[in-house]
């Protein structure tokens, strides 16, 4: 999840391992910092994901879905090489 306007994407199953996971998530959106969230099993909705971190829920955050209703031009995956999700 990128933090700075709560945009999501998926990383693949997860596997146990959070590091993995959030070097994944890292390297899809080299140009935003980014936190991993988990959806429990059986879950694909963004509403029941909690951090791996601190298992806070996504929606406790300020910038949660802020990309739905807000454009920020800083905010984005594109990094040094446009690598990662590209323009989104």
């Amino acid at each position: 999840m990128r933090l700075c306007d709560g945009f999501f994407f998926p990383v693949g199953d997860y596997t146990g391992d959070d590091a993995t996971h959030q070097a994944v998530c890292d390297n899809l959106c080299p140009g935003a910092p980014t936190r991993l969230y988990l959806s429990p099993a059986g879950s694909e909705k963004i509403d029941d994901a909690v951090s791996a971190r601190d298992h806070k829920p996504y929606r406790a955050l300020p910038v949660a879905l802020r990309y739905t209703t807000k454009r920020d031009n800083t905010c984005s995956c594109r990094g040094p090489q446009q690598a990662g999700l590209g323009s989104v």
